[in-house]
C-alpha cells in the first residue's frame, strides 16, 4: 500500500492523500493484488513464466503503456528511452554516496524517482504474464476453431 501510495503522490505531483483517496488507494491495491494473484495462479496452471530476459526486451523495446507513462523518454521522439533510464539509474547510484552534498529537495525527487521504476518494474512481469495466458486462450480458441471446422467440412464432403 505505502509503496503504491509514493507511486501515485509522485505521478500526481502530490505530496499527500486526502482521506477519499487513500480509500480509492486501498481498494486499487487490494484489486490488483488479487487479479495479480489470479494471473499468476492461471499462468502457474499454464506452464507459464516470464523470464529475466523478457523483462529485459520490454524494457529495451519500450513499447509497454506502463514504460510510456515514466518520465525516462528521449527528448526528440516523446517515447521510453532505455538509454534515459540507463543514466538515471547510474546517477543515482553515484547520488547516494553524494546525497549529504545535495539539496534535499533534489535527493526526495530522485529517491521517489527511483522508487516509482522499481514499483514498474515489479510490477512489469504481471503484466507480461496476462499477456501470455491472453495470447494462449486465443491461440487455444483459433485451434478449437479450425478443428470444429474440419469436422464440419469433414461431415459435409
Amino acid at each position: 500500500m505505502d509503496e503504491y501510495a509514493e507511486v501515485v503522490k509522485f505521478t500526481s505531483g502530490n505530496s499527500a492523500l486526502n482521506d477519499q483517496q487513500l480509500t480509492q488507494l486501498r481498494d486499487q491495491v487490494w484489486n490488483t493484488y488479487v487479479n495479480n494473484k489470479l494471473i499468476e495462479h492461471e499462468a502457474e496452471e499454464l506452464g507459464l513464466t516470464v523470464t529475466d530476459a523478457e523483462i529485459q526486451s520490454i524494457i529495451s523495446e519500450g513499447n509497454s503503456p506502463i514504460l510510456m507513462q515514466t518520465p525516462f523518454r528521449n527528448e526528440q521522439t516523446g517515447r521510453f528511452d532505455a538509454n534515459v533510464l540507463k543514466k538515471f539509474l547510474t546517477d543515482y547510484e553515484g547520488m547516494k554516496t553524494k546525497s549529504e552534498q545535495m539539496p534535499a529537495e533534489y535527493m526526495d525527487y530522485y529517491n521517489s524517482l527511483y522508487k516509482f521504476w522499481m514499483f514498474i518494474e515489479k510490477d512489469t512481469p504481471s503484466g507480461k504474464s496476462c499477456a501470455k495466458i491472453s495470447s494462449t486462450a486465443e491461440q487455444s480458441d483459433v485451434r478449437q476453431q479450425n478443428h470444429r471446422q474440419g469436422r464440419i467440412r469433414g461431415t459435409y464432403q
